[in-house]
């Protein structure tokens, strides 16, 4: 039942209403889950259903909901891909940006930058790989955090742009997209959005 709401969130016949109506109603039966399955498919059922709440609140953009979810399903990080709990996280730095939580979206995305350094290293150590070109995650999450620099006119935000180009495939489509994000005017930000001062973070 998880999967399946899981997967009908991907889809356009998607229902808000009855998605969140449906998980609720699993929540509800979470002991029950635990006393059935083994401590590994339970860990990974909670994951997902957890990442299914966070879906579907970053969707109506209800960031303190969504939030929530995504601390729950943090506990259970481990019983996932890489890939899809960093999607999870890509997904709620978008919701904070969608609500002009721009303080809340750069901590973000700055840890999503560690985080794909790592990821990284572990690839650069095993492939035994100098070159820089081809790691993607890492250089999609910094041009990510340049976005968010550029959303607020910070002067941090051609860096991470230029950060960003140096290790994507040149001529690539995330190449591209880089390069042409770094040349839009930033975006001004009206003075009634209050957020914390980008300096304080930096």
């Amino acid at each position: 039942a998880v999967n399946q709401l899981y997967d009908s969130q991907y889809t356009n016949k998607y229902e808000q209403d009855r998605g969140i109506y449906i998980l609720n109603t699993l929540e509800n039966q979470a002991e029950v889950i635990k006393e059935t399955i083994s401590i590994w498919e339970s860990n990974n059922i909670f994951a997902r259903l957890y990442e299914c709440g966070l879906i579907a609140y970053c969707h109506i953009g209800d960031a303190k909901k969504a939030e929530g979810y995504f601390k729950k399903l943090k506990k259970y990080a481990s019983a996932i891909n890489m890939e899809e709990y960093m999607r999870a996280r890509n997904m709620l730095r978008v919701c904070y940006c969608d609500s002009f939580q721009w303080d809340k979206a750069l901590k973000l995305s700055e840890e999503n930058v560690k985080i794909e350094k790592k990821i990284s290293d572990i690839k650069r150590y095993i492939h035994k790989a100098n070159d820089e070109e081809g790691f993607i995650g890492e250089a999609k999450a910094i041009s990510l955090k340049g976005q968010i620099y550029a959303y607020c006119q910070d002067n941090h935000a051609e860096q991470n742009f230029f950060d960003a180009l140096d290790i994507f495939e040149d001529k690539s489509a995330n190449y591209y997209i880089s390069l042409s994000t770094n040349k839009l005017p930033h975006l001004k930000i009206k003075e009634s959005w209050s957020f914390t001062k980008l300096n304080s973070v930096n």
